[in-house]
């Protein structure tokens, strides 16, 4: 099995929790003041996409090796 296949599932997976969490915010066009889970949203779309590039980096790196 390739390396870097597991970060970028998790980051898939994580990245999709993140835009089903942040989705309601962007249909409302409104930032409300204690909003938590559109912060905890966007937190976990960062995340998501980070794991996504480390793994795509991680798998680049091992086909040079």
């Amino acid at each position: 099995m390739r390396k870097g296949i597991i970060p970028i599932t998790l980051g898939t997976a994580v990245t999709a929790a993140g835009i089903a969490l942040d989705s309601k915010q962007a249909c409302s066009h409104k930032l409300k003041r204690n909003d938590c889970c559109s912060l905890i949203g966007t937190f976990t779309l960062g995340l998501g996409v980070a794991h996504i590039l480390l793994g795509a980096i991680y798998m680049g790196i091992d086909e040079i090796d």
